[in-house]
């Protein structure tokens, strides 16, 4: 994650690799989102895509 005029490790994440990262602003703030073939992040079933603010990783909608 980008904090404080750096880049800094995200400790957890998919439990495969991820094959595409992108920043995307949704209105509410700017947060990272990563596609791969993985199922699922820190625990969350999350098809394919998912989506962190630095701090906290979330599903977005199932992908393929």
């Amino acid at each position: 994650k980008f904090e404080q005029g750096r880049w800094n490790s995200i400790q957890e994440g998919p439990d495969n690799p991820a094959e595409a990262i992108f920043a995307f602003d949704d209105g509410d703030s700017t947060a990272l989102y990563v596609g791969g073939e993985f199922d699922t992040v820190v625990g969350i079933s999350a098809s394919h895509i998912a989506k962190t603010d630095g701090n906290i990783w979330s599903a977005v909608q199932s992908g393929k």
